[in-house]
């Protein structure tokens, strides 16, 4: 009878330098039915290809699920039989036989049941909006007679904006030993796509929590002849934040007016050059200039929301705000002409650079110039959400 041993460290090595693992047809299971998206290939139980190759499932590119995209290197995580816990209400809620060297991550389930079916689980934990592909059991069945039935499913947990959390179930991928003595490696479906972690819903919807869980029904047999040394779990991490940015809005403040004094930034009438580099985090007195609120958004902001207003401008002309990294006019912000008096506003969203600066340009006719005025009314970042990858 095999056992897998992960203790063995070169036997360990050459089982993690071959992630990429031929899935096997998903078999009759104690545990139901699964939903795993993708072809799937079938080999003889416990078999792994000889090599790293690809297999179908596999594509060497990022991949965009649901608006988010993902590395495309497989990478592996392994979760010990030994930090799964009894289901609460299993016949074995508090017993566990764990075993030494070389068998130390592997569990069974103790004989004190009488034989009957009883279940293991485990959360899973990955990186926020980890993309996961494929489980592989780590065991052995000796008993030709039942099947260790293995199960990944989906809680979401849902907390709207008002109202009472919902949540909801899904069994993801379900699959089983065959009874044959010595497996001992046993691949589920291949590109099963699912992604955990925290998303913020638009419109108010809420916060979404995608949890994943493992489960593992084995025997509690005397012979003690189930036992689940581990699960490997095959994912993509995201190459950028699935959240993306939400709008925070602020109470109105003024950030800039090139009317007063401005230090350490430069102030007074703006005309065509390399523009002005413009430090829009603070707030500012609306008759003196000084500041009066640090930090009035976060250095988490990557963009915002705000006004621009064009005062006592000369000629005919206009601005253009762009990020802080900017280094040439590209569209107009606000425009002017040769009769405009007093003020003109506009509102619009730009993007920040990384010290929460934006670069005002100026162009036009030979001569235009203006004063400007820069308030800002809220600003974008990812979303303040725990993660909830597990």
């Amino acid at each position: 009878m095999g056992i897998y041993a992960p203790s063995d460290s070169v036997g360990r090595m050459a089982f993690v330098a071959a992630t990429i693992i031929v899935a096997v047809g998903v078999m009759a299971a104690k545990v139901g039915g699964g939903s795993g998206e993708g072809a799937s290939e079938t080999d003889a139980p416990g078999s792994r290809p000889a090599g790293p190759a690809l297999t179908a499932g596999d594509v060497v590119q990022s991949i965009t699920t649901g608006g988010s995209s993902f590395d495309p290197a497989i990478l592996t995580s392994f979760i010990p039989g030994t930090s799964f816990v009894p289901y609460q209400g299993s016949s074995i809620e508090a017993d566990l036989v764990r075993y030494e060297s070389p068998d130390s991550t592997c569990v069974s389930a103790d004989a004190t049941g009488g034989g009957v079916l009883a279940e293991l689980r485990r959360g899973v934990t990955l990186p926020d909006g980890a993309r996961i592909k494929r489980v592989t059991f780590l065991g052995s069945d000796a008993d030709a007679t039942h099947d260790i039935g293995i199960r990944l499913s989906r809680t979401t947990f849902n907390v709207p904006s008002a109202g009472a959390p919902t949540k909801g179930f899904t069994v993801i991928d379900s699959f089983s030993t065959t009874g044959a003595p010595g497996t001992t490696v046993l691949a589920g479906a291949d590109n099963l796509g699912l992604v955990v972690g925290t998303t913020s819903l638009p419109a108010g919807g809420g916060i979404d929590h995608v949890l994943a869980t493992l489960h593992v029904q084995l025997r509690n047999s005397s012979a003690a002849n189930h036992r689940l040394c581990g699960v490997e779990i095959e994912y993509q991490a995201p190459v950028s934040s699935p959240q993306g940015s939400v709008f925070h809005p602020v109470t109105p403040y003024r950030a800039y007016d090139a009317r007063l004094e401005m230090a350490p930034i430069d102030d007074g009438p703006l005309a065509a050059g390399p523009g002005r580099l413009i430090l829009v985090k603070d707030g500012r007195d609306i008759n003196t200039g000084a500041i009066n609120q640090v930090d009035a958004i976060p250095a988490t902001a990557t963009a915002i929301a705000f006004t621009v207003t064009v005062a006592s401008p000369t000629g005919s002309g206009f601005l253009f705000v762009g990020p802080g990294g900017a280094t040439a006019i590209t569209a107009s912000t606000i425009n002017w002409g040769p009769n405009t008096l007093g003020a003109i506003a506009n509102s619009s969203i730009v993007e920040l650079d990384g010290a929460r600066q934006i670069r005002v340009f100026a162009g036009g006719s030979p001569g235009a110039a203006t004063h400007f005025i820069i308030d800002v009314t809220g600003y974008y970042a990812p979303p303040d959400l725990p993660n909830m990858g597990n």
